[in-house]
């Protein structure tokens, strides 16, 4: 495993190798991938004072993150049990579908059809907005611990709230596989360093444990 992360104000990167990247929804394993490319940009705007050229600080305004992964792997048993599966319409899943709105109520009387309120799904949820509501869910890059490289690992990057953003999907019998995939998170969290040994222990992963 690599994963990468650059900084939207620099040009610097950091390369982990020997972790592995993990895709958990309600705190269960449902998917893995070998690399990842992460940007993270925070919409910097310089502030100045009146008559000084250089900016005397930087203003963080809009934090981005994004995940690219080439291919990533949800296995099929797990979303199974994190009640993911397919099941029918108005389902939730994470990979959100206009099929979404199947099975949608109209209710044309003196509507506008560009209004949100025009359609209705059985949740009761605006049919515009039910077809964006994919589950969201954390994305984890972990290194091996230097004490137990075999058993425990460390979060090393963790990206919060991911959505789905483009892909293309592939199916088979026991997995889903999901290529030159895009994922937006609304947080990020991680110490972002190769050097296991600082690490705090409770951020300690048992992978004899996990699910």
């Amino acid at each position: 495993m690599s994963g990468s992360s650059t900084s939207a104000t620099g040009n610097s990167s950091q390369v982990l190798v020997g972790g592995k990247i993990l895709v958990r929804m309600d705190g269960k394993i449902v998917g893995f991938a070998n690399s990842a490319s992460c940007t993270d940009a925070y919409g910097l705007n310089a502030i100045h004072v009146l008559g000084q050229l250089h900016p005397v600080d930087y203003v963080p305004t809009d934090a981005r993150h994004t995940i690219n992964m080439n291919v990533l792997v949800m296995k099929s048993g797990s979303l199974i049990k994190a009640n993911l599966e397919p099941t029918g319409a108005g389902s939730f899943g994470l990979l959100s579908t206009s099929a979404s709105i199947a099975g949608t109520k109209f209710d044309n009387t003196q509507q506008d059809l560009r209004s949100s309120a025009y359609y209705k799904t059985d949740e009761g949820i605006p049919g515009s907005l039910r077809v964006l509501h994919g589950k969201n869910f954390d994305i984890e890059i972990i290194a091996p611990d230097l004490d137990s490289p075999a058993t425990k690992q460390y979060v090393v990057v963790k990206y919060k709230n991911c959505y789905y953003n483009t892909g293309s999907v592939s199916f088979s019998a026991n997995t889903i596989t999901v290529h030159n995939c895009q994922f937006l998170a609304l947080y990020r969290e991680g110490f972002l360093t190769a050097d296991t040994t600082s690490f705090p222990k409770d951020e300690l992963i048992d992978l004899t444990k996990t699910s």
